[in-house]
């Protein structure tokens, strides 16, 4: 993939009293917890050992606030770009989840009607990636949500690991193909 940067890190957001309680958020704006807040700070110390150019999030304040966290030393340029929210979908998380080996599925039924197709969210994560690596080249957080973290893989033909809240992930080109690095 030509498009996309040969070397990027990746980190989904700290729990929410929704992951917890294990019910699908989407695009429903729900805030950290405590312990949310508590993993973002000891996720920040790792992040100031990266030499980064810049932080991007997804504007659903879980992640927004997980990467104002981690940020708050170094001050990167943070910005927030809407194609990195969270699938709004049941039937694509459920594939992404059962995929990473989750066993107990969460409850759905606050998503409501309208969700999008597994094309519409592949699509706009990818175009996302490409218009952040075009702005940024490499050495750029993603601060998102596991569902992006499985887009991501799957189209960078990696297999993907279930990753806990505030996990950091690297993404990186080697011998032409991608490979990740659990930070």
């Amino acid at each position: 993939m030509k498009n996309i940067s040969k070397s990027f890190y990746y980190i989904r957001h700290g729990q929410t009293d929704w992951n917890k309680n294990n019910i699908c958020q989407g695009h429903i704006d729900i805030p950290l917890n405590s312990v949310g807040l508590n993993q973002a700070n000891l996720a920040k110390s790792k992040v100031e050992n990266l030499n980064l150019k810049a932080v991007i999030s997804s504007p659903l304040i879980r992640a927004f606030k997980t990467a104002q966290i981690i940020n708050s030393n170094r001050k990167f340029p943070l910005t927030t770009h809407r194609g990195l929210m969270e699938c709004h979908s049941e039937k694509v998380a459920t594939e992404y989840m059962l995929k990473s080996g989750h066993e107990n599925l969460p409850d759905f039924s606050k998503l409501g009607e309208k969700q999008e197709t597994k094309a519409e969210f592949v699509e706009r994560v990818k175009d996302s990636l490409i218009e952040i690596t075009k702005r940024h080249e490499r050495d750029f957080l993603i601060v998102s949500h596991g569902g992006v973290g499985q887009c991501i893989s799957e189209f960078l033909n990696i297999d993907y690991v279930k990753i806990p809240n505030c996990q950091i992930i690297r993404f990186f080109l080697e011998n032409n193909k991608y490979k990740l690095e659990l930070i």
